[in-house]
C-alpha cells in the first residue's frame, strides 16, 4: 500500500527482490525513515552491474554519481545530503546482502 502511494510500481518492487509473486511482502515505515526510502525507491534503476564470465548479472552497488544527480535534482538541502547518502548506503548493503542470499538459494538449489 506504501509503495502505491509512492507511486512506485509494484513491478519495480518485484524485480528488486528478485522474485515472482503475486503480492510484494507488507512492511511498516517510520516517518523519520520515509525520505531515504523515498530515495532508494526512486534509485533503483541506478545500480551498477558486471557480467560474471558464468553468465548472469550481479549488482554491485549504487552508482554514486547518479545518488548525487538525484540529490540535485530533488534539491536535497547540502546539510541533509550526508545523512541522506548515510542512510542509502546501509539500506545498499542490506540490498546486497540479501541479493547475495538469493542468489546463493539459487546456486544451492540448482546443485
Amino acid at each position: 500500500e506504501q509503495a502505491r502511494s509512492l507511486n512506485v510500481p509494484v513491478e519495480e518492487l518485484r524485480k528488486f527482490y528478485g522474485e515472482d509473486r503475486d503480492e510484494v511482502a507488507e512492511f511498516n515505515l517510520l516517518p523519520d525513515n520515509l525520505p531515504p526510502f523515498e530515495a532508494f525507491l526512486r534509485l533503483l534503476s541506478q545500480w551498477r552491474r558486471v557480467a560474471p564470465a558464468m553468465g548472469g548479472m550481479i549488482r554491485t552497488g549504487l552508482d554514486y554519481a547518479a545518488v548525487d544527480a538525484y540529490m540535485r535534482m530533488e534539491r536535497v538541502p547540502l546539510k541533509d545530503r550526508s545523512a541522506l547518502f548515510a542512510d542509502l548506503q546501509t539500506m545498499e548493503r542490506a540490498a546486497l546482502k540479501e541479493w547475495a542470499r538469493l542468489a546463493e538459494k539459487m546456486r544451492v538449489g540448482r546443485g
